[in-house]
């Protein structure tokens, strides 16, 4: 697995065993999707269930301002820390944050802790790559709606999910055992 665009580009990346990667073809697909739309230069970034962390650290390598890694799981944090260490080291590691914490507990506290974001900040974006087993995406999408600023969601599972009342579907693309979703805050709902 290696860095697919921008600055970055061509750099690989360590993967933990038992995790499933996007693959390049989706990554490339899906970026090249929303560059064509404006959303990456200058956004932050939240890396749920981050794995490698190849999602966020392609979105900075792609103009994005910053990426947040959420993961529970120690050896992926370690991949996270030595991937980011590869594409950055200490030139680009203002533009790198990883949390150790399960998705659930990092969106309830997000909140109530000072300086994670600006609630009027509307440049965020959040990709949801949990495993393909995960069953609880009303709960995660309706806390991200409520908790986070991002107008963006890009979720990736083995099915289409059908989005809550806070979220419109921008794009849907099936590419055999990975469906992508691009996902834009319902207008009623914006921050």
């Amino acid at each position: 697995m290696r860095v697919i665009g921008g600055e970055f580009s061509g750099i690989k990346l360590g993967v933990s065993q038992g995790v499933r990667p996007t693959t390049d073809r989706v990554r490339e697909s899906v970026f090249s999707s929303l560059e064509a739309r404006g959303y990456l230069v200058g956004a932050t970034v939240v890396d749920l269930f981050a794995g490698s962390g190849a999602l966020g650290i392609e979105a900075v390598s792609r103009g994005a301002d910053q990426a947040i890694f959420v993961e529970n799981n120690r050896k992926a944090i370690r991949i996270i820390m030595s991937n980011i260490n590869k594409v950055a080291g200490d030139e680009f590691s203002d533009h790198f944050r990883v949390v150790e914490s399960s998705v659930e507990l990092w969106l309830a506290e997000i909140v109530r802790s000072p300086g994670v974001f600006n609630k009027d900040d509307a440049g965020w974006l959040v990709f949801c790559d949990p495993p393909y087993i995960y069953d609880d995406w009303d709960a995660l999408l309706e806390t991200i709606a409520i908790n986070c600023p991002a107008n963006l969601v890009v979720l990736e599972s083995d099915r289409p999910i059908s989005p809550t009342k806070s979220w419109s579907v921008v794009k849907v693309t099936d590419y055999g055992t990975t469906v992508v979703e691009i996902l834009e805050r319902a207008p009623q709902v914006r921050l």
